[in-house]
């Protein structure tokens, strides 16, 4: 049931789903009631923390970097009947922007094509921006993808932010600490120490091959199409690790998306129009296409 943990175990690693399905939750995470969870959010997404250097990264304990086939590494599920193939749903990129290098932050669904290659769905946002810079330079841009985070920095993740902010700041703020960091093993880019796995590689600017279907967030297949690849270079996990997985369209997946765009929406709207109390994007419209307004 969408309100329960779900954990399944598929060779020597566990899957854990439905992390955070429930307002509830991510409220408690914050340490609010649950009424206030997106005044809490409002107040917080607004404040900086940058990342501090981590003493240990338990990642750090098994790492391969030679002969690579992360599916004898990891448990990757295929969801639907139509998908097609194994994904990654909760992959939480991190890169760093070939001009400024400044951080940033973002979920992509990773579709496995080969033992050491993933097709990449990547809409047009910040991304997007920097694999173009780093192909301008003739570069492929290097990432760094964590599986298995807190449930907060998978919601700092979906923040709005302005071009040039550091998601990994945004958590600091989300959190009310400095988030933990320490450099991949391939790239160097920083990541939450605390990460079950992370995955690294190069999205080469000029590459793609046939990634999809996959069944998504609205309950609808979106279509196979010609996109990015993720070359795989390194893969390091701590031992006893457990894969993160979210469910598409399921409720985890649906309130990650509804909340930090409700906490937005409902600034802008109390901006334009005191009166405004609360605004939600209900399950009802998959969390994006129906918003109910409360006013006094």
């Amino acid at each position: 049931p969408n309100a329960a943990l779900v954990v399944l175990t598929i060779a020597a690693m566990p899957i854990a789903a439905n992390v955070a399905c429930r307002r509830e939750w991510y409220a408690d995470s914050l340490g609010v009631p649950p009424g206030e969870l997106l005044a809490a959010l409002q107040d917080r997404q607004d404040i900086r923390i940058s990342p501090a250097a981590a003493l240990d990264a338990p990642f750090l304990e098994n790492v391969v970097s030679k002969n690579i086939d992360v599916r004898k590494i990891l448990p990757l599920p295929t969801y639907h009947e139509l998908d097609g193939g194994a994904y990654i749903s909760a992959g939480v990129f991190f890169v760093q922007d070939p001009d400024t290098g400044t951080g940033n932050v973002s979920i992509h669904r990773m579709h496995c094509l080969e033992s050491d290659l993933f097709g990449l769905l990547v809409l047009p946002r910040h991304l997007k921006g920097m694999i173009r810079r780093a192909g301008a330079r003739g570069e492929p841009l290097k990432a760094a993808v964590a599986i298995g985070l807190d449930p907060l920095l998978l919601l700092a993740s979906q923040l709005v932010l302005s071009p040039g902010e550091d998601e990994l700041c945004a958590a600091g703020g989300l959190l009310g600490r400095a988030v933990e960091v320490a450099p991949a093993p391939w790239s160097g880019i920083p990541v939450p120490a605390g990460a079950e796995i992370i995955i690294e590689g190069e999205i080469p600017p000029d590459e793609s091959r046939r990634e999809g279907p996959f069944g998504e967030f609205p309950r609808y297949y979106s279509p196979a199409a010609e996109r990015e690849i993720f070359q795989v270079r390194s893969v390091a996990h701590r031992s006893g690790a457990v894969f993160h997985s979210i469910l598409p369209a399921g409720f985890d997946h649906l309130l990650m998306g509804a909340i930090p765009r409700e906490a937005g929406l409902l600034r802008d709207l109390q901006r334009a129009v005191p009166s405004v109390r609360d605004a939600v994007l209900p399950l009802s419209g998959a969390g994006r296409y129906h918003c109910v307004i409360q006013l006094q």
